[in-house]
């Protein structure tokens, strides 16, 4: 596809803009499906489809063959922190590199190089080597840490505005199916074409995005000038981070998120236990009840991308940690499996509609020069928040009961939830873009 035949970028001035290629946001043809005419839509759907259902086959085989290879327990959470150390250290980077790159070209490298590292898992002899596949865990998830920002960013360069809220709802319905069905054919594809076949089937999947970027056509005007040494890329993290913690309503919406999060994480890390001990549910029944989280969230994809696309994003931010707290209660006063289907399912609807108001919010308001960097600070802050709630729950599974821990971080976020998400509504409502520095 040649670069002259990019398409143009809605403006804040100008509505209205059609995108070449893609929905008018004045666009009679307004169903669940309209979106799928874009030309660029479509492939950005498919692209994150696939290598997210690469991903979840790569999350079961590398602990797998990581265990089968050493049988050190242990080395099983040095392969999440080796996956969690790099996104950390690599985010703020990879956001600048959205912000003064073409990100269209940023995802196709990235994924390139993705490929790439994971392809040097099928090299013969390299299995002989457990720190190898530590190493490439590394650089594939470094590599991420720049992909993500980009792919982020990239939704608001190519929707038009008034439909973020299904654009975000529609992808994250990709994310679910993947969730469903990577970890399972990760499984059978280990027993079938053993840890190579795997790896070498993720690696594809990495080349089937990239290929869907190739195809994509966008045009986003970004800043074309440099940035000099060190101190200026230290000032550019600055600036976003500056950016993202005083700028109305994304300072509310930020601490909003990260509270959602930790309370998310010190529900979902005892979870197990409080199955085991309290619903008295084995392994299998376990599996079914986190999928009733998963068919909450479908199902709250589903009713964001039809019936409440045009919603003001404050409100669906509200609803959405409503409904987790209202199911960590309820969760908490469960004694049986049957009890406990409803509220996992109302958790998986309230972190969905948390999640797509949150992205939605983000790429309307943010300028797009500003995107890259405030989705890399907005990334660092959830891995903090995930080892804050990941470290909570540690501390409390020892001191307090589950089912009332559950009951507490409910009841916990109802003042929370009043006082920042009724700020949120305020400022939300009518919101237009939010000037940088």
């Amino acid at each position: 596809m040649s670069n002259d035949q990019q398409t143009s970028v809605a403006s804040p001035e100008n509505p209205e803009t059609r995108f070449e290629g893609g929905l008018a946001t004045n666009s009679s043809q307004d169903t669940f499906l309209s979106l799928m005419s874009s030309g660029n839509f479509p492939l950005l759907w498919i692209g994150q489809l696939v290598s997210s259902i690469g991903d979840w086959m790569l999350m079961i085989a590398v602990p797998v063959t990581v265990y089968n290879t050493s049988h050190s327990k242990p080395l099983l959470s040095g392969v999440l922190l080796t996956e969690a150390i790099p996104m950390l250290i690599f985010s703020p980077f990879g956001g600048i590199m959205s912000d003064r790159w073409d990100r269209r070209r940023l995802m196709i490298l990235t994924d390139i190089l993705r490929a790439t590292a994971i392809a040097l898992l099928i090299a013969p002899g390299v299995d002989r080597h457990i720190a190898s596949y530590f190493v490439v865990l590394f650089v594939v998830s470094g590599l991420t840490s720049f992909f993500s920002p980009a792919r982020s960013a990239i939704v608001a360069d190519v929707i038009p505005r008034n439909h973020l809220i299904r654009a975000n709802a529609q992808l994250n319905i990709s994310s679910q199916i993947a969730i469903f069905v990577g970890p399972a054919l990760g499984g059978i594809a280990l027993g079938v074409l053993k840890k190579q076949g795997v790896f070498g089937v993720d690696c594809l999947t990495f080349l089937f995005s990239a290929g869907c970027s190739v195809l994509m056509r966008t045009k986003v005007q970004l800043p074309q000038e440099t940035i000099r040494g060190f101190r200026g890329v230290l000032t550019s993290i600055g600036e976003g981070l500056n950016f993202a913690l005083t700028r109305p309503p994304l300072r509310e919406l930020i601490w909003l998120w990260n509270i959602g999060f930790i309370a998310v994480q010190v529900i979902n890390a005892p979870e197990y236990a409080f199955a085991h001990d309290t619903l008295h549910v084995g392994q299998r029944t376990y599996g079914f009840l986190i999928a009733c989280g998963g068919i909450g969230s479908v199902l709250g994809g589903f009713l964001l991308s039809t019936l409440f696309h045009k919603s003001n994003t404050g409100r669906l931010l509200t609803f959405g940690m409503a409904a987790t707290a209202v199911g960590a209660a309820a969760l908490g006063i469960s004694k049986t499996f049957d009890m406990a289907v409803a509220p996992e399912m109302l958790l998986g609807l309230g972190s969905v509609m948390v999640n797509i108001a949150t992205f939605s919010l983000v790429q309307a308001t943010v300028p797009r020069d500003m995107l890259g960097r405030f989705f890399s600070v907005f990334g660092v802050a959830s891995r903090f928040a995930q080892i804050i709630g990941g470290t909570l729950a540690a501390l409390l599974v020892s001191r307090v009961d589950l089912s009332h821990l559950y009951v507490y971080v409910g009841a916990a976020l109802v003042p929370v939830t009043m006082i920042t998400g009724l700020t949120l509504i305020t400022k939300t409502e009518g919101a237009t873009d939010i000037k940088a520095p």
